[in-house]
């Protein structure tokens, strides 16, 4: 298990033309894991950025913070396993982390797959408001919203007539009306009904106006209902016509303008742009996750091994100080100096703080003399960091 859960170490300096190519390419190297380190914290920041937004959406106030607080351990969490994995991947000597290794995993499968959610929840929420605002923003939606301020003013108009008018008592009176027995001048029953002597009040006569004023009375107030029905359905037209207004409109909001890169896209394939749109989330919510992750485990890794590299740079510049042909009458004091000021010397040339090897500048930035100073320069020389010029000059390799 031990060997699946390990992975090649990279070759470190041994000897003297190890050492040259590390030092030539070690300044390059630093500035490569510099740009890693940025790009892996970056997309971690951006991880965490979008957990605190989209976890913050479920509730209001304390409680949003709260969420979003959560939100934001999540990725914490994850980068701290991260780490910890390069630490046990690089000491997991006879399966010692095994257990740990595998719990690990797990937890960080998990917090993986919760922040991908968080990060597919958060880029559709901030597509979603962009794409509302371009609809928004759109000649067609701004006059769909001038004919809903048209059709509001008609329901306001027609609101007095919302209520159906009854005319049920109305009719029942005339009916009574028409249905009594008309009866002459002298009060005798003419054996027939006020409707029947008048034709339902139409006809001009005596039993007319004796028996049909509060007929016609009530025939004035079911023609009055009769518009007041008629203003009825017209409010209620009027009313359905804005509701479908209004659905159509939040419709258009809710499927609203796509990206024209999703548009075009789609053409290509022949698909919808919503379902391109859909994939585009989905995979840059992937590379997200996964990249920033990835990158923050190598960066770990390469800054443990830059660790061991300087370890072992310092082993062998230690042993390569012992050969030094310092005269035996020399102290045990200058031996010390000598074997202090090397390492030193050779650090600074790493990091380009020393630029020059002339007797001079080592004598006076390092305070030695002249026998130290070129014993060292020889030395410097056979390690392959120094070669001599044309004119005479030692200088630095590149």
């Amino acid at each position: 298990m031990s060997r699946l859960l390990s992975y090649p170490r990279l070759a470190y300096p041994r000897g003297e033309q190890d050492t040259k190519q590390y030092i030539s390419k070690t300044v390059m190297s630093k500035q490569y894991h510099r740009l890693l380190t940025t790009i892996a914290y970056a997309l971690i920041i951006a991880s965490i950025i979008c957990n605190i937004n989209f976890y913050s959406s479920f509730g209001q106030g304390g409680s949003s913070i709260l969420y979003a607080i959560i939100g934001a351990l999540f990725d914490i969490a994850k980068a701290i396993i991260i780490i910890a994995l390069v630490y046990m991947f690089n000491n997991n000597n006879d399966d010692k982390y095994l257990t740990e290794i595998v719990s690990s995993v797990l937890a960080l499968a998990i917090l993986s797959l919760l922040s991908f959610g968080a990060a597919f929840g958060f880029l559709s929420q901030i597509n979603e408001h962009y794409e509302n605002i371009r609809t928004k923003e759109s000649t067609a939606y701004k006059q769909k919203q001038e004919l809903i301020k048209i059709a509001q003013s008609q329901v306001n108009a027609l609101s007095k007539y919302s209520i159906l008018p009854n005319d049920t008592n109305i009719s029942s009176s005339m009916k009574d009306i028409l249905d009594t027995q008309a009866k002459n001048s002298n009060g005798k029953d003419t054996g027939q009904t006020v409707g029947q002597i008048t034709n339902n009040c139409t006809k001009n006569n005596w039993y007319n106006n004796r028996y049909c004023s509060e007929y016609h009375a009530l025939s004035n107030k079911m023609q009055d209902i009769a518009i007041n029905k008629q203003r009825y359905n017209e409010y209620n037209s009027a009313v359905k016509h804005y509701q479908q207004l209004l659905n159509s409109n939040n419709h258009a909001i809710t499927n609203s303008t796509q990206h024209s890169m999703f548009v075009n896209i789609g053409n290509i394939f022949n698909t919808n742009a919503t379902a391109i749109k859909t994939a585009f989330i989905l995979i840059t919510s992937i590379t997200i996750e996964l990249l920033g992750s990835f990158l923050l485990f190598v960066n770990a890794r390469l800054l443990l091994q830059f660790s061991y590299k300087e370890t072992q740079k310092e082993k062998t510049t230690n042993k390569d100080i012992q050969v030094l042909d310092i005269t035996p009458n020399k102290t045990s004091s200058t031996t010390n100096i000598s074997e202090n000021t090397l390492p030193t010397i050779i650090n600074d040339i790493n990091k380009g703080n020393l630029t020059t090897l002339s007797y001079r500048t080592l004598q006076n930035k390092y305070h030695i003399g002249t026998k130290t100073a070129s014993e060292i320069r020889k030395k410097l020389i056979s390690m392959g960091i120094a070669n001599n010029t044309k004119s005479g000059f030692l200088s630095i390799k590149k």
